[in-house]
């Protein structure tokens, strides 16, 4: 009537009613305070994000991030790795034999379907070599396995000074990534828009 919608909630506590009304437009910011964040342990097999949870890569100097993102199932598989770098996604921290992004790959596809209808976020991955061997390789075994070059966000570490992190809410595909230099924060906002400061071969 007023073009203001109201949510009420009845709350009993100590044999007395309360009934709480909340504006509509802070709705939103209430449950995100519910969603579960879920904190990627480093080489740890790539963990399965259901809808409801906000992932949290944790901070990644010479370690990988990587999100699968499965938009219409609002899903996800992420993991933090630290082999890539160095060129050995075949030969470093294997899961029962199967290198960690293998098995990741093979999980999110088995899971969600094609992965030219999936998403990729990948960020941090601080060289050991001036080669970007590790970087190179892994964008070369995400297309070999069908991941589509447009659907593939990349956000390198630009040298050994900075670091990066980022937070996705697998309900709605927003993201906080944050790139941090010696002297402060480069960038904070949506990883889609952050400025590429290290490009590889795509």
């Amino acid at each position: 009537m007023f073009g203001v919608v109201y949510c009420f909630f009845k709350v009993v506590t100590n044999n007395k009613i309360y009934i709480l009304f909340l504006h509509i437009k802070y709705m939103k910011n209430i449950t995100k305070l519910f969603k579960k964040q879920i904190l990627l342990e480093q080489d740890y097999p790539g963990k399965y994000i259901p809808s409801g949870n906000i992932v949290n890569t944790s901070r990644l100097g010479p370690c990988t991030g990587i999100v699968i993102y499965n938009r219409k199932g609002k899903e996800a598989y992420a993991g933090h790795f630290s082999s890539f770098n160095r060129g050995s996604c075949d030969i470093d921290n294997n899961i029962n034999n199967e290198p960690l992004l293998k098995n990741i790959l093979r999980k999110s596809i088995s899971k969600f379907g094609d992965p030219k209808d999936l998403e990729v976020f990948l960020m941090g991955c601080n060289e050991f070599y001036d080669d970007n061997r590790g970087k190179e390789e892994i964008l070369s075994k995400l297309k070999e396995s069908g991941f589509s070059s447009s659907n593939i966000v990349h956000r390198w570490n630009p040298n050994w000074t900075c670091s990066s992190h980022m937070k996705f809410d697998v309900d709605t595909g927003k993201n906080e990534y944050v790139l941090h230099g010696k002297d402060g924060d480069i960038y904070k906002g949506d990883i889609r828009n952050a400025p590429i400061m290290f490009q590889t071969k795509d």
